[in-house]
């Protein structure tokens, strides 16, 4: 069985490769399946295609409430 800590940890590491893709890159290519970027602002809170990356968004708040962290 697995612990409360792996899947904390697993998390946090998905929510930091987020992170480091995001500060480190512009956006991504072929996701509008035409070739065009599309930039971070667009896929993040607020921008036009927000869905996209909503679960992330849920993950993070998620996380900062079960272990009271901000």
């Amino acid at each position: 069985m697995i612990a409360i800590e792996e899947i904390t940890d697993a998390a946090r590491e998905a929510l930091l490769s987020l992170d480091e893709l995001i500060s480190s890159s512009g956006g991504v290519y072929g996701l509008h399946l035409n070739g065009d970027q599309a930039p971070w602002d667009e896929l993040c809170v607020g921008g036009r295609y927000e869905g996209w990356l909503i679960a992330f968004d849920r993950l993070r708040a998620a996380l900062e409430a079960a272990l009271g962290e901000k």
